[in-house]
């Protein structure tokens, strides 16, 4: 099957030009080439506006209008449609811009060759066509891509309901319940809830599904969860110190569960008597690209004879088991201030 001629728009007011280029084409095979010409380029985009081309070869010195705005005309009308400079010097300043605003290649009249002439048109015809096809490849990956982001938010917005229900159950429980220490359980469970459905919330109100805000979550999560223990404003104040980090999902939950338990822990211990005091979070990231959670308080301290090791409480429990989780490692000083630090690996 015979292929069709390529359809060429030459836009050249150049008699002279115009002839020498013919005439090159005109020695190729017959039927390779079928050329329309318009000296003006408002003719050229008359015809452009009503008839398909392969290509066009543009003249940047054009009387009416030249340069590269007439590159910016032909693209706007015809972005389609590859697209080739013809300038009569060797100017790089004005080709290069003419290749930002969409031209695949230049020649320099005067200096055309005639076996450089169909390359440079087929070279110019491919790579238009690469270009078109990558453009229309990231804009469906740019598709899947929202697409994927709305889908998260969805998870992530449907895992923060669920967990929120499942911690109304559990208020709904307690309040059925006259057991004080039965109530502490489910209170506690009730906070270790609220911790993992408010990373969910940060996650899907914000535009990065992968990675949490934490001192965001820590502003939003601690007054609430000292507020569940119906601790007066005046008995203790928090301080934050939290650097701008963003930590990922399988960080942040565990780390939000551990300044769950350490926080209980203090207001549970650390305040008997409506002692006064203050509980102080900081949040620091070191040269080797790791991070120190630690949480810090004024209180009583920690008597000497109680075992971390062999604590079988469930609280202490999870600090270590959540800090194994993220390669982290605990140190505690037991008082003047009473702290604990977990310090792990931030790329896990």
């Amino acid at each position: 099957m015979i292929a069709p001629p390529l359809h060429i728009l030459l836009v050249e007011d150049n008699p002279g030009d115009v002839r020498l280029l013919c005439e090159m084409f005109s020695n190729e095979r017959p039927d390779t080439y079928a050329i329309t010409h318009f000296p003006r380029l408002g003719q050229a985009l008359d015809f452009l506006a009503r008839d398909a081309v392969d290509i066009v070869l543009l003249d940047l010195g054009l009387p009416e209008e030249g340069g590269v705005d007439t590159v910016r005309r032909v693209r706007k009308l015809a972005p389609q449609v590859p697209l080739i400079v013809l300038t009569c010097r060797d100017d790089d300043a004005m080709v290069a811009e003419a290749m930002l605003e969409g031209a695949q290649d230049y020649l320099v009249k005067g200096q055309i060759e005639q076996r450089a002439l169909p390359r440079a048109l087929r070279h110019a015809i491919e790579r238009f066509s690469m270009l078109t096809k990558a453009a229309h490849t990231n804009i469906e990956l740019e598709r899947r891509v929202h697409e994927k982001d709305i889908l998260l938010s969805e998870i992530h917005h449907r895992v923060k309901n669920s967990l929120q229900v499942v911690s109304s159950l559990l208020s709904l429980e307690s309040a059925r319940i006259q057991d004080p220490s039965i109530n502490e359980v489910l209170q506690s469970t009730q906070n270790r809830i609220r911790s993992m459905a408010l990373i969910h919330q940060t996650l899907y109100q914000s535009k990065d599904f992968a990675r949490v805000d934490f001192n965001a979550f820590l502003l939003s999560f601690v007054p609430t969860l000292i507020q569940s223990y119906s601790v007066q404003p005046d008995q203790v104040s928090l301080t934050i110190h939290v650097a701008e980090v963003r930590l990922p999902i399988d960080a942040a939950i565990p780390c939000g569960l551990i300044v769950n338990e350490l926080i209980s822990n203090a207001l549970k211990h650390a305040f008997p008597d409506g002692r006064k005091g203050t509980i102080c979070i900081s949040f620091t990231q070191d040269d080797d690209n790791h991070a120190t959670l630690s949480v810090a308080d004024d209180g009583i301290g920690i008597p000497e004879e109680f075992s971390f090791e062999r604590s079988d409480t469930l609280g202490v429990q999870l600090v270590y088991l959540l800090a194994g989780q993220i390669a982290g490692t605990v140190s505690c000083t037991r008082s003047a201030p009473t702290s604990f630090a977990l310090r792990f690996p931030l790329a896990l």
